[in-house]
């Protein structure tokens, strides 16, 4: 199928105010993409520059940890608040990107697909089109 990738969020935590995205990439192998650090890597770059480029173009990778798990490829997000900020500027952070998400789901779905079906070796852990 065309479409291999769905995504929700769930409300940021205002205890810690960190967004959480979930979604599963579907046509990819999981034990495939896992056997190699060069690969899983490579995976998790590409998702992790499509969410940069279609939610927040200022946030930056290390605000992004992104865990895999089988089932196609499940992947949770955790988008955290900017390092040194105050409960405050991070809860502000939290609720702008939580914002721009609410609109951006679709789009960041086909970006996600779309970088990781040209990213470096990922011929070798898809089972069809991503």
């Amino acid at each position: 199928s065309a479409t291999t990738t769905t995504t929700s969020t769930t409300q940021a935590r205002a205890d810690s105010a960190v967004i959480e995205l979930l979604f599963r990439v579907f046509n990819v192998d999981f034990d495939r993409l896992t056997e190699s650090d060069e690969l899983s890597d490579e995976f998790n770059r590409a998702v992790a520059a499509a969410i940069i480029e279609e939610v927040r173009g200022d946030l930056s990778p290390d605000r992004l940890i992104l865990t895999l798990s089988a089932s196609s490829v499940a992947v949770h997000t955790s988008i955290l608040p900017p390092k040194g900020s105050s409960s405050e500027e991070a809860a502000t952070d939290a609720d702008r990107t939580e914002e721009v998400l609410k609109f951006r789901l679709g789009d960041l779905g086909r970006r996600i697909a779309k970088k990781l079906s040209v990213a470096p070796g990922m011929t070798h852990a898809a089972l069809g089109t991503i």
